[in-house]
């Protein structure tokens, strides 16, 4: 549902292709993404894959996005120019935003992490962290995301938002077997340049 022209430089699906293509290919992904949790024959992977790509994560957060967006705008859906942009501003608050990240970023972030800790064979516990481990990486990756585009209206404190994240993320797995990969996921979500 983001309408920007291009990503990271280059034209965006729509743009490329057209928005009916756009749609069609992110559903196509989707589905392709059960298609292959299925035939891992855990199907609690694609119960956590649900839970989080659906209403209660990433297609629930679009569609805070766009109520957001839309009313506060005074616009109809694909006319305002704040759509999507992540920017705190008098029409989207701090903490609207931080809502609509949660869910479409921080949610699918959960789930990689979980998701790979049941495949490892991890305990319950373990699980658990490696949940706590995605959600805080994906709010840091988010908001470094927000700096790479210039969406950030205070860039010293949005990345110091960020590095804490990063850090609760890493003190959550430090006693998880292979948390060194983690880490390095980590500090890499924050410290890369596109």
């Amino acid at each position: 549902m983001d309408d920007d022209d291009t990503r990271r430089g280059q034209p965006s699906v729509h743009i490329k292709f057209s928005q009916g293509e756009a749609i069609l290919a992110g559903d196509a992904l989707l589905t392709e993404a059960f298609f292959l949790l299925a035939q891992t024959g855990l199907s609690r992977l694609a119960l956590i894959l649900a839970e989080s790509a659906g209403s209660s994560g990433m297609v629930g957060g679009q569609a805070a996005d766009i109520d957001l967006n839309t009313v506060k705008s005074g616009n109809d859906y694909g006319k305002s120019s704040e759509r999507s942009s992540g920017k705190s501003s008098e029409k989207n608050s701090g903490k609207d935003i931080d809502y609509i990240n949660n869910l479409k970023t921080a949610k699918l972030f959960e789930a990689a992490a979980s998701m790979g800790a049941v495949i490892a064979g991890g305990s319950e516990n373990d699980i658990e962290k490696a949940a706590v481990f995605g959600v805080n990486l994906g709010r840091a990756f988010q908001l470094r995301d927000d700096l790479l585009d210039d969406e950030s209206e205070d860039i010293a404190q949005t990345r110091k938002k960020a590095l804490g994240f990063v850090d609760r993320a890493k003190k959550t797995i430090m006693d998880i077997n292979g948390s060194r990969n983690l880490v390095r996921i980590a500090d890499y979500v924050i410290n890369r340049n596109k």
